[in-house]
């Protein structure tokens, strides 16, 4: 081989290893860049769930303080015991509400109730 060809090969054996480097750094690029979206996306998402559980927790302390504030009085006091146990003042009664009976409705004749089934098949 001439020293022309030498110089040739070398050039080439370079040019296809600088190839190979770029290719590799790209690929390691890639992935790197890949993996910070991937965690970008998953803070995102978590993010997200965080908020939301922030405001679940202030609607749930803002009825909280309601409650709290409500027992500051004793009407409050007395409301949440007689939801909660079965008792009552001394002199107090029960009260029982009974629904009112259904009344029965017309019965018709019953040559009525056959002409009007009767006719009920006829596609007018």
């Amino acid at each position: 081989m001439t020293p022309k060809q030498w110089k040739r090969l070398f050039a080439r054996t370079l040019l296809w290893a600088g190839f190979l480097v770029g290719g590799a750094i790209l690929i390691v690029f890639a992935f790197t860049t890949w993996n910070v979206y991937i965690k970008e996306r998953e803070a995102r998402i978590q993010h997200k769930n965080e908020v939301h559980a922030l405001s679940e927790l202030s609607n749930r302390k803002a009825t909280l303080t309601e409650n709290l504030q409500k027992f500051d009085t004793p009407r409050g006091i007395e409301e949440e015991v007689r939801k909660r146990f079965p008792v009552a003042k001394p002199g107090e009664e029960e009260i029982m509400l009974i629904a009112p009976k259904p009344t029965p409705k017309a019965t018709s004749t019953s040559s009525a109730t056959f002409w009007k089934g009767l006719l009920g098949w006829w596609p007018w």
